[in-house]
């Protein structure tokens, strides 16, 4: 979901710029409604002043929900306080209309309005040094929201000098503000830090806790995507204890809370994630803040997403949906709706639910009349009418927007807009269309980066390429395919072992602060029975026998209850150790089982190459095309814990073509399934069969004397509720082979063996009845003896 927290950063534009001009002594008075204010500015016999405040508070009062309403009376209050010679006005009813375009989402408009009103700022004697300071904050941080970066600087820079020379150190700090976004969306994050580190300092100087707050927020938000925790953690605890120390204000609390869920969100701390979520909610519910409401369920929705929760993702989402729909808030509503018909397409739900939601976004967006926002939703509707074979109707959808989203200041948008384009370019035959639109998508993708949509666009260049007959080109990117989907591996198994191990740390501290406590309790209880049996024993000195009696049998009831309650924790900790061992397990083997040995890999690159090079354009589309297929499905399997029996043996036949094409024909293989074997009902681990495979050819049949007559017999049988796996060839033997090897491979590993090996011992520690292995001499004859593979796998 490219625009999941777009949400959260148009609260946060609005929450930052705030009109600092003094308060309205109108709406200082209590219970003022906005008739009564209405009735002040339509008394003419009333002053000025007066009047343009009571008008300016009615526009502020219908701020949001009457947006476009109050750009036009506002415009009516600035050409009032122009009549009236009244340039603190003019700049006031500016300031109105500029935030009224922005909760309109208007920005570029928005912009214009400030630009005004700093020109008549600056034309005044004497200068208002804090009132151009504000209006060069709103700019520059109003271009900032419009990806304008350069243009922001500017203002920012110019915000900085004035500051430094009036010595306004609460705008010095918005200046530094500006400046550290700037350098955080140019990825210098040092240059970043420090800004905010200035920008937190100033706001200490000035003794503005708000501020201090707010740019705490800023500077934990960037130390959790440079994965400095620890310090993001500490500042906003900061900033909780600055809130209780000040106004104990329940929307600052849980905005911080909120704050916290994003760090352990990114930890991989999914279960601490939730429960601060769960506590800001709460004070965000408790105070009615319906903005703030809505943006807690969506992100809370998203976070169960992540975790594979669909009903509760699409549980909080809906929440979300339903607040932005109250709000008449149809900007909200598009991003959400989008994003719910993205759950389902990710969760594989109807192609009929995924339409729904898409096709009612994009006429949301239509009626919102947001070229954004059409174009956003527009390219979501495009990928599922390509996915349906409405080539035509998904053309038009993309072609109409592109321009649009060319413009985005979400390049994951553009990159999948022009995936989306090509992918259909290439549908329709356009090949070389296709090839121009998929590698801009993948210099976009590159420059980022961004490893998902690499992955993806390296995939369709692969189809394109191999599809116009460029073997060589075609190989280059699935070559770049497979170092993508390495890395996002490498990614999602980080996540996996550190999610892992806070849960532990988390567990470990609990199971220590219990047994501490239990001590303790032991400790005072001891204490205050010797000082009972003191008193007794003085009050009552011929039961001493009797009370010492009974308080050796206190201390042996407690310390036997201490005792139990030990054991008991640390049975509880074993158990969480033996669990978190078996998640370990699973974690590890699925990343071995992503894992295709990289010998074989070379060596089919090598043979495609070489085809290529021989000008054997057939031969290599073949190779080519099957080696495709082997790694797709190895990829896809790799995520499953069993595949059926039918399943392996396609990939075991396409990887046992691709090695007889590779050697010539030097050698041949026959497959045998036991008759009545239900091949669709037997599932088994995928991949463990094809290290053995490999090994036959590679350290038996390779060494053949002469290799010509080579052979692999694959025999798939059953037994005591056991599947049993044969692999037997006539090589040379494992003797044989070893010496070989020695001799001209010294420092030879063989990976495929190893990660198998491996993967069988986890495999055995998540279940009751092992898979067994054994490796003996086949005696096929007296110089190539042959070696035979026995594996035993249970069937359930």
């Amino acid at each position: 979901m490219f625009r999941q927290k777009h949400i959260t950063s148009l609260i946060n534009l609005g929450l930052i710029i705030l009109l600092h001009l003094p308060p309205s002594p109108v709406m200082a008075q209590q219970e003022v409604n906005t008739d009564s204010l209405l009735s002040i500015w339509n008394n003419t016999s009333k002053a000025d002043t007066l009047r343009m405040q009571a008008f300016d508070d009615y526009c502020r009062s219908h701020l949001k929900k009457q947006a476009d309403t109050v750009v036009q009376l506002s415009t009516q209050l600035f050409d009032f306080a122009t009549k009236t010679s009244n340039p603190n006005w003019q700049i006031r009813s500016l300031k109105t209309q500029s935030d009224a375009l922005r909760a309109n989402y208007q920005l570029e408009k928005a912009i214009l309005s400030l630009e005004k009103a700093l020109t008549i700022a600056e034309n005044q004697q004497p200068l208002p040094y804090p009132l151009i300071a504000m209006l060069l904050d709103d700019i520059g941080f109003t271009h900032h929201s419009l990806l304008q970066t350069e243009k922001a600087e500017t203002y920012a820079n110019r915000l900085i000098e004035l500051a430094e020379q009036q010595n306004l150190p609460r705008w010095l700090a918005k200046g530094y503000n500006i400046k550290a976004i700037t350098y955080q969306r140019r990825a210098d994050t040092k240059q970043a830090a420090l800004f905010n580190e200035k920008a937190i300092a100033k706001m200490e100087e000035a003794k503005d806790t708000h501020g201090i707050i707010t740019y705490i927020n800023n500077y934990t938000s960037l130390l959790t995507k440079t994965g400095e925790f620890d310090k993001a953690l500490g500042l906003n605890q900061k900033a909780i204890d600055l809130i209780k120390a000040s106004d104990n204000d329940p929307q600052k609390l849980g905005r911080t809370l909120k704050r916290y869920g994003d760090i352990y969100e990114i930890q991989g701390n999914y279960p601490l994630a939730l429960k601060s979520l769960f506590q800001a909610l709460q004070l965000q519910e408790a105070r009615q803040s319906e903005t703030d409401i809505a943006g807690l369920n969506n992100s809370i929705g998203a976070l169960y997403q992540k975790m594979k929760d669909f009903d509760n993702a699409l549980l909080y989402l809906n929440k979300a949906y339903d607040y932005y729909y109250k709000a008449k808030d149809q900007y909200s509503q598009v991003i959400l709706l989008v994003n719910i018909g993205t759950l389902h397409k990710e969760f594989q739900k109807p192609a009929e639910k995924i339409l729904y939601y898409y096709e009612k976004a994009y006429q949301t967006a239509l009626a919102l009349d947001n070229p954004d926002m059409i174009a956003f939703s527009g390219a979501s509707l495009a990928s599922m009418k390509l996915q349906q074979g409405e080539l035509t109707l998904a053309e038009k959808l993309i072609k109409d927007n592109l321009s649009v989203i060319e413009k985005s200041a979400y390049q994951e948008e553009i990159v999948a807009a022009y995936h989306t384009y090509a992918a259909i370019k290439k549908e329709q035959g356009f090949l070389n269309e296709a090839r121009t639109i998929a590698q801009k998508a993948y210099k976009i993708a590159n420059d980022y980066p961004f490893p998902n949509l690499q992955s993806d666009v390296a995939l369709l260049l692969f189809e394109i390429e191999k599809a116009r007959g460029n073997s060589k080109a075609a190989l280059n990117y699935f070559e770049a395919y497979t170092t993508f989907q390495d890395t996002l591996y490498s990614i999602e198994k980080r996540r996996a072992f550190t999610q892992l191990e806070l849960q532990h740390e988390y567990t470990v501290k609990q199971v220590e602060d219990s047994l501490a406590f239990v001590q303790q309790q032991a400790i005072m209880e001891e204490k205050l029975a010797n000082s009972r049996t003191r008193t007794r024993a003085l009050a009552i000195g011929g039961s001493i026998v009797l009370l010492l009696s009974g308080f050796i049998f206190f201390l042996y009831r407690k310390a036997q209850k201490a005792r139990r309650l030990s054991d008991e924790l640390l049975e509880k900790e074993k158990e969480y150790n033996h669990a978190l061992e078996q998640e370990q397990a699973k974690v590890e083997l699925k990343s071995l089982c992503k894992q295709m040995d990289p010998h074989f890999m070379f060596n089919s690159l090598q043979s495609i190459s070489h085809y290529v090079d021989q000008n054997d354009r057939k031969a290599a589309n073949k190779y080519l095309a099957n080696f495709a297929k082997l790694m797709r499905q190895s990829m896809n399997y790799s995520q499953l814990d069993g595949i059926t029996l039918e399943e392996e043996i396609e990939i075991l036949s396409i990887y046992l073509d691709l090695e007889v094409l590779r050697f010539g024909k030097a050698f041949t293989y026959t497959i045998f399934i036991e008759p009545d074997l239900d091949l669709m009902d037997i599932a088994i681990p995928p991949m463990l069969i094809q290290p053995h495979v490999e090994n036959a050819i590679w350290h038996g049949l390779r060494h053949r004397q002469p290799q010509a007559g080579g052979h692999i017999d694959l025999r798939f049988t059953t037994q005591d509720n056991y599947l049993i796996c044969e692999v037997i060839d006539n090589g040379v033997g494992r003797e044989k082979s070893s010496q070989f090897n020695q001799k001209h491979r010294k420092n030879h590993q063989s990976f495929g063996k190893e990660n198998m090996l491996r993967r069988i011992e986890l495999l055995n520690k998540l279940q009751v009845y092992p898979i067994s292995l054994e490796i003996s001499d086949n005696q096929a004859d007296v110089e190539n003896i042959g070696t035979k593979v026995e594996l035993r796998f249970p069937i359930e």
